[in-house]
């Protein structure tokens, strides 16, 4: 009886958790590029910024619907609007690096210790023999 009526009622749970799921990817969404907003506001033009919380907003608008493609598609917008700040961002924190030659020998010290890092985290295959005391 109980496996009868979770048959009836699968492709409603099925659009409930799409739902639920679209909703908690939205907020997280939201969360993150106000998030990223916050720490790039120097960095970003005032259009862009705008653009942004116009996104912003109406993702918070759909999250009242119960329509799971419509916030989706909101928080896809919203997302690729992202990536175009992060991507503003990154070349104006290029231009500033290669404008400023004495920073140059820390980001190259940078990149060197981020190869011994990952030389350290590898694996090596060794024999050993356990000798007693």
């Amino acid at each position: 009886k109980m496996r009868r009526a979770a048959r009836e009622h699968e492709s409603e749970d099925k659009q409930k958790r799409e739902l639920i799921d679209a909703r908690n990817t939205a907020d997280s969404a939201v969360h993150q590029v106000r998030k990223s907003l916050d720490e790039l506001k120097d960095d970003v033009d005032s259009e862009l910024k705008a653009e942004v919380e116009m996104k912003i907003k109406a993702v918070e608008e759909t999250l009242q619907s119960d329509d799971a493609a419509i916030i989706k598609t909101a928080t896809d917008a919203l997302m690729e609007t992202m990536q175009k700040l992060a991507s503003k961002a990154y070349e104006k924190a290029s231009a500033e690096q290669s404008a400023q030659p004495g920073e140059q020998p820390a980001a190259d010290m940078g990149g060197q210790a981020a190869e011994s890092d990952k030389s350290q985290g590898e694996t090596v295959d060794a024999d050993y023999e356990v000798v007693d005391d």
